[in-house]
């Protein structure tokens, strides 16, 4: 067999000239070439975006959505019975003073039933009184004139014999001068001027006695009367306060105006007086949130930021986020009892405060008339219908925008030593 069968041509060819001088040498393959360019162009985009690129540094909270210069507010209950007829759907808004609920009390009722009776009773007792009195009266009356008559006509009669006395004595003493009449006679007639003296004064005693008994009884005859008035006006006062109860204290009354959040208490439950039993939202038409920060970043927030906010229900992935600015920041931290009078939620105020006492920031969101909810979103279209004050949702405050390169200098001079 030949040598051309034997090898390839092409390993005779290289055999016959391994050097292959006339030939160039390739050194790089057109993929390294590409590889090589598209390192460069990405350091050129690396190194333009360090310097004119931005990196936000943020600050997380978390808020409520409110209205315009307002707060939460509680409606508590006035007194204590069985919660019914609320009439009055959350998101509907109350005017201050409104009905929005009734309170039933049965034992008020019980008590009320039975204080009406126990006035029934007493007033036909102080007009039995009354009667009895007149009757009684009229009879003494007639009784105390006829005893009247009597030791008048008594009174009389001894006034007379007095009298007759006396002249005789006279009479007998100008005798027992002349010797006419015996002195024994005399001294009778003197008895006989005292019998009459104590007479009279014993019938004049008597009239007296009878017109201080008279007094007397009418005296004791007005002091049972003024007794039953005495009562008849304190069960009636009892009356009158167990009516005020039920016809004001029986129904739940708004204590603003604004927007009723939702009901504490379901109906049909007995509570007690001052159990919250709804939250109202007060406040004008336009909506904010009061932010709560962290307290070792809340103090960074300056009013003026732009803040993005992620409603609680409303995924930040489907319809974006919420914007808006802080338009005031708290100069120190706010208390449980501070927030517990803005939120009236404990269970907020404890999630509100997990980190510490917090700094509280009031957002504007910023507008946007085209929307239906009324504000702008960015990275989503945004809810189809309006917000509702309440909404619970997280922030992001952007403190400051730094150029990358801010960052990777630190890092340079940190591993170099520079």
């Amino acid at each position: 067999m030949s040598a051309d069968k034997l090898f390839r041509q092409e390993a005779l060819q290289k055999l016959a000239s391994p050097e292959r001088l006339d030939e160039a040498v390739q050194i790089n393959s057109r993929g390294t070439w590409v590889a090589v360019m598209a390192f460069v162009v990405l350091a050129l985009l690396f190194g333009l975006w360090s310097v004119i690129g931005r990196i936000p540094s943020r600050v997380n909270g978390q808020g409520i959505l409110l209205l315009s210069g307002g707060n939460v507010v509680d409606t508590v209950a006035m007194a204590s019975g069985t919660l019914v007829g609320q009439g009055v759907a959350p998101g509907v808004a109350v005017t201050s003073g409104m009905t929005i609920a009734r309170i039933e009390q049965p034992d008020v009722k019980l008590r009320l039933v039975d204080v009406e009776s126990r006035l029934e009773r007493l007033t036909a007792s102080r007009q039995q009184a009354v009667l009895d009195e007149g009757r009684l009266r009229q009879a003494r009356l007639s009784n105390t004139e006829a005893r009247r008559v009597a030791y008048q006509g008594k009174s009389r009669d001894a006034r007379q014999r007095l009298e007759a006395y006396q002249a005789q004595l006279k009479r007998q003493e100008k005798l027992v001068v002349t010797g006419a009449l015996a002195v024994a006679a005399l001294q009778q007639t003197r008895e006989q001027i005292e019998l009459a003296a104590q007479d009279l004064s014993n019938v004049e005693a008597s009239l007296l006695e009878m017109e201080a008994s008279g007094f007397a009884s009418d005296a004791e005859s007005r002091r049972l009367i003024n007794s039953l008035d005495q009562e008849v006006s304190k069960v009636r006062a009892e009356r009158d306060q167990l009516a005020q109860t039920l016809r004001e204290f029986g129904t739940v009354q708004a204590i603003e105006t604004g927007t009723l959040v939702e009901w504490k208490v379901p109906s049909g439950t007995y509570i007690a007086s001052g159990t919250p039993v709804a939250s109202i939202a007060t406040g004008d038409g336009l909506l904010e949130m009061r932010l709560f920060l962290p307290p070792a970043s809340g103090k960074r927030v300056r009013p003026g930021m732009r803040v993005d906010i992620e409603i609680s229900g409303l995924p930040r992935e489907q319809w974006g986020t919420l914007t808006g600015h802080v338009r005031s920041v708290s100069d120190f931290p706010a208390t449980r009892e501070g927030m517990r009078a803005i939120l009236q939620n404990d269970t907020l105020v404890s999630s509100f405060s997990g980190d510490g006492a917090p700094f509280t920031a009031v957002v504007t969101l910023d507008p946007d008339p085209s929307a239906p909810s009324g504000y702008r979103w960015v990275g989503g279209p945004g809810p189809g219908q309006a917000l509702s004050h309440g909404a619970i949702g997280k922030a992001k405050v952007t403190i400051e925008e730094r150029a990358p390169i801010d960052f990777l200098v630190p890092m340079i001079r940190k591993l170099t030593s520079v």
